[in-house]
């Protein structure tokens, strides 16, 4: 189902595309909605992966509030990245998710790190994406990082996903507005014994 935030987020680029003739971007938003109810979204078990609303230009993405479309340019690992937009750059700690350790000197590389990392890399390097600014969370972490929700140009909402398939821990020790859906969609995975969750793969 699409939350009220998504709805009101194609509603707001429904008005955009009438208001600035972007007809692309307003049939692609006719698509999107066709897409949610015919149920056409990535496999993940039980999981209900959400998707973010298709954008078709840059100017239409950074004039609609709390969005900015960029280009990835390195993934540090599976929660981490760096990215340029418009000739400025910045690094982005996904909001709301933990995924095992891989780079902190200090810290062992943790069990299904290394394929968290791979997954993250294969998703997002030298790809677009959308980045959304969260309600409740300040915006960067101690480090500077932005925290952010991502989203592939083709909708898939990545913090979501990488919860939903076993490659990233839920933070609820955090206030944000994903937290309950996270929260859930990691217990789903822990049941189903995806990726980390799998005692095979982890003790």
């Amino acid at each position: 189902m699409i939350n009220t935030r998504d709805r009101k987020f194609i509603l707001k680029l429904i008005t955009l595309a009438e208001r600035k003739k972007f007809l692309a971007v307003f049939f692609m938003v006719l698509f999107l909605l066709l897409s949610f109810w015919l149920n056409k979204s990535p496999d993940t078990g039980n999981a209900q992966v959400k998707f973010a609303p298709p954008m078709a230009t840059e100017e239409a993405v950074n004039k609609t509030e709390s969005l900015q479309l960029v280009t990835v340019t390195r993934v540090v690992d599976g929660d981490t990245f760096y990215y340029e937009a418009g000739g400025v750059k910045g690094e982005v700690r996904m909001l709301g998710i933990d995924t095992p350790e891989t780079v902190d000197p200090r810290k062992p590389v943790q069990c299904f790190g290394k394929e968290a990392s791979a997954e993250t890399k294969k998703l997002l390097e030298g790809k677009g994406a959308i980045l959304k600014e969260d309600s409740q969370e300040s915006g960067v972490d101690r480090y500077n990082r932005q925290l952010r929700y991502v989203y592939l140009l083709d909708g898939t909402f990545v913090n979501e996903y990488l919860v939903a398939e076993g490659y990233a821990h839920a933070t609820p020790q955090y206030n944000f507005d994903m937290k309950e859906s996270f929260v859930d969609l990691e217990n789903k995975a822990r049941i189903a014994e995806r990726g980390l969750w799998n005692p095979k793969v982890c003790q």
